[in-house]
């Protein structure tokens, strides 16, 4: 959407989300139903300082849930039943307990709209902040170029 000013805005299903313009996006944090922080993030930093300092980025089943599942009265065994998947599997994805696959991230695109592309970034930005809580645990030896 561009606005009267030529500016960019998006927003995205319920709110969760809004570009301001190709530099800078909202970010809402959201609890018992209300924003309770809001900030305003650089999309070309966004790299190197996380949102929210360090919060964890959203589980796509969380906005499944949220932001297409619920605003539509859609249940777990209709979810399921439009997306071609098993409803325990749905279940388990909306709940964060697994992760989507890149079949899957095609399917929601499929039918809650976004690409692709979208969910399953969504996923892997999840993955790696869980796993760069311990990545002063991971230990590996340095490899560089034979002399």
């Amino acid at each position: 959407m561009t606005t009267s000013n030529g500016r960019e805005a998006a927003f995205a299903t319920a709110g969760r989300l809004v570009r301001v313009n190709r530099k800078w996006r909202v970010v809402r944090r959201w609890e018992d139903g209300a924003a309770t922080e809001i900030e305003f993030v650089d999309l070309l930093l966004a790299d190197r300082e996380p949102a929210m300092s360090q919060r964890i980025p959203t589980h796509p089943g969380e906005i499944v849930l949220c932001d297409c599942l619920e605003p539509l009265g859609l249940s777990w065994e209709e979810g399921a039943e439009a997306l071609g998947i098993d409803c325990g599997r749905l279940a388990a994805i909306t709940e964060g307990r697994a992760s989507i696959t890149t079949e899957e991230a095609i399917r929601f695109s499929k039918a809650f709209g976004g690409t692709a592309k979208y969910w399953y970034r969504l996923q892997a930005n999840h993955d790696l902040a869980i796993a760069e809580q311990h990545a002063d645990q991971i230990k590996v030896k340095r490899c560089s170029e034979a002399a």
